[in-house]
């Protein structure tokens, strides 16, 4: 199981367990309606009819989304984890294998996006002494190749940046206690900035 399989586990079992609430605060509203017209012989008019077919259409609906739910999961993750799902769903967190089971996967996932976050930030220090180095430090240098250097740095920055919108997510998703904070990121897009301000200048007052 990769890390962005086991997220989208992570998200689709938190959405299976809203779905379920929604379904049963559905069904227990609907199942009240009844159990209080019945006991005041209550002659339902049709707009209450209509109100008590809407709350079970929710209610079908609401399965309907669970049921589909549950189909996503075992289709990207496997039978086992949507066994696990289900146990989880019945209340069943207790069982030992279920436990250990999540515990040890999140255990590795958290390992695997902490490595991942760290080799993130390796390419965000090589990508701040590239931004120091080179074509982009020599005010001689022919402004056409420092633009054909920005755009390129300026691509691994973009997609720098898709990878820790990316691991903030999973941060959060993963619930870590202490976010990592992307200094070298920050710190690569800070420069970035400056050394594109300071080209643009220099265009503009030789062009002046």
């Amino acid at each position: 199981m990769n890390l962005n399989i086991f997220a989208e586990s992570v998200r689709s079992m938190r959405t299976v367990h809203l779905a379920k609430e929604e379904l049963e605060l559905s069904i227990t509203s609907v199942e009240e309606m009844f159990r209080l017209l019945h006991n005041l012989d209550v002659k339902i008019s049709s707009v209450m009819s209509v109100q008590l077919d809407d709350l079970h259409n929710a209610a079908t609906e609401h399965a309907n989304i669970l049921m589909d739910l549950e189909e996503f999961v075992e289709f990207h993750i496997g039978k086992r984890i949507v066994e696990l799902i289900s146990n989880i769903i019945s209340e069943n967190i207790t069982e030992p294998v279920v436990f250990n089971y999540l515990f040890f996967s999140a255990a590795a996932m958290k390992q695997e996006l902490d490595s991942s976050i760290i080799k993130s930030e390796q390419g965000s220090s090589a990508l701040i002494e590239q931004l120091n180095m080179g074509v982009l430090v020599d005010c001689h240098a022919p402004h056409d190749t420092v633009v054909l250097e920005l755009k390129k740095l300026k691509h691994t920055l973009d997609k720098t940046k898709e990878r820790t919108d990316q691991f903030i997510d999973y941060q959060e998703l993963f619930e870590v206690g202490v976010a990592f904070p992307f200094e070298n990121y920050h710190q690569s897009k800070e420069t970035y900035n400056k050394r594109e301000s300071l080209w643009s200048l220099n265009d503009a007052f030789g062009k002046g």
